[in-house]
């Protein structure tokens, strides 16, 4: 195992947990041996856990035929209760009365409706500056390097980490 304990330094401003995959890099700390980037397998695509026999790709929608006018209420198949996002990508309150939150169905690729579409946001990626951190006692840990206003979306966020002791 002497190779890992060889690896160069790798300058914050090169390391890139998403190995580009993402809209934006996301960074790691403590900068120094990225050893433990080798373990990593990032993926920007949904990943089902435990129990999720189907992809949530394999479930679609028709999809909506909105080409002349925007996705809107009462015209878009995609929007069963009402608009989800505002003008700033963010999710609509539902209220503190809310028992539950409503379901959010996006456009998907089988609308008509293109990539400029206000109720396309998930699929978008990575809008925030995020960084990967080593915590001392609980392992990894991922925070904001930048504000999120509320109710925007952030990303999807799995983490599995398998490792040989010693290793990292």
């Amino acid at each position: 195992m002497a190779a890992f304990e060889e690896e160069p330094e790798v300058p914050p401003e090169q390391l890139d947990v998403a190995r580009g995959l993402e809209n934006l890099p996301v960074s790691a700390w403590p900068p120094g041996p990225a050893r433990y980037l080798y373990f990593l397998q990032y993926t920007p695509d949904h990943v089902g856990g435990p129990g999720a026999d189907i992809s949530p790709t394999q479930i679609t929608f028709p999809g909506c035929m909105c080409v002349k006018t925007p996705c809107l209420p009462g015209t878009c198949s995609c929007l069963h209760y009402e608009e989800n996002y505002d003008d700033n990508s963010c999710l609509r309150d539902i209220g503190s009365e809310a028992k539950y939150a409503k379901p959010v169905f996006e456009c998907n690729f089988l609308c008509q409706c293109g990539d400029h579409c206000r109720n396309r946001v998930v699929q978008r990626g990575l809008q925030f500056h995020l960084q990967v951190f080593k915590t001392d006692k609980k392992g990894w840990g991922l925070h904001t390097l930048e504000f999120i206003p509320k109710g925007r979306f952030v990303c999807e966020y799995r983490w599995t980490l398998l490792w040989s002791a010693g290793r990292i």
